[in-house]
């Protein structure tokens, strides 16, 4: 049985309208069907590569993020190459004595896991931290310690050198343990090594930090 004339004409008008509406994304050159087109700005992609762009802005986002809290005198050194090993875990314990380079290590360690797309970082010191979480009264502890548990990267430097008792080792406990479970990436700086530190803290740390000693010459003093 013959088809009608009009029912052939819409049939290729369908086809002809599908076609018009495939376009090609201008990134990969793939073809993108009717309902798939997605744009970025003004440019036509398809959704892999839209993604992989936001993907890039947001890392660097979050390197202007990082560069914000690197001191003056730490920006020189952000370009140098470090071992890959360094970044071989879920992050570093860095310890030696003092003016040794672990706090511009630590930051260098952190500029690599924030261009490997782990997110962005926060930096405090020991003190400082047990400062604000010995303060039962400030608006600011349970947001403090959010922070500390859940920041895609963390920079703790100079553990060891808050006051130790009880109440500052079950904090500093509760916040590695629990970014060990959870695979947050953890940078600690510290003056001693890991037998010198409190033995379940030390645990968590040796499980999920590559242990890096530096030794060498105090590099704050002149020659």
């Amino acid at each position: 049985m013959a088809i009608p004339t009009e029912d052939l004409r819409k049939k290729f008008m369908e086809l002809s309208q599908k076609k018009e509406n495939i376009k090609t994304c201008t990134k990969c050159n793939q073809k993108i069907p009717v309902g798939k087109q997605v744009f970025d700005g003004d440019t036509l992609m398809c959704q892999p590569c839209k993604d992989a762009a936001n993907f890039d802005r947001k890392i660097k986002r979050d390197v202007s993020k990082l560069y914000e809290i690197i001191p003056e005198r730490y920006r020189d050194y952000m370009s140098q190459t470090i071992p890959d090993r360094y970044c071989g875990k879920n992050g570093a314990f860095i310890f030696g004595d003092v003016g040794r380079g672990k706090t511009c290590l630590a930051l260098q360690i952190a500029l690599r896991a924030v261009k490997a797309g782990k997110g962005e970082v926060h930096r405090t010191n020991s003190s400082s931290a047990m400062g604000i979480l010995r303060d039962f009264n400030s608006p600011n502890l349970t947001r403090t310690m959010e922070i500390y548990k859940n920041i895609p990267i963390l920079i703790f430097d100079d553990l060891g050198t808050e006051k130790q008792t009880d109440y500052s080792n079950e904090k500093i406990y509760d916040i590695i343990n629990y970014r060990n479970e959870w695979k947050k990436f953890t940078i600690i700086t510290s003056n001693m090594d890991l037998e010198n530190v409190d033995d379940r803290i030390a645990s968590r740390i040796a499980q999920m930090c590559v242990i890096i000693k530096l030794d060498g010459t105090d590099r704050r003093v002149p020659k």
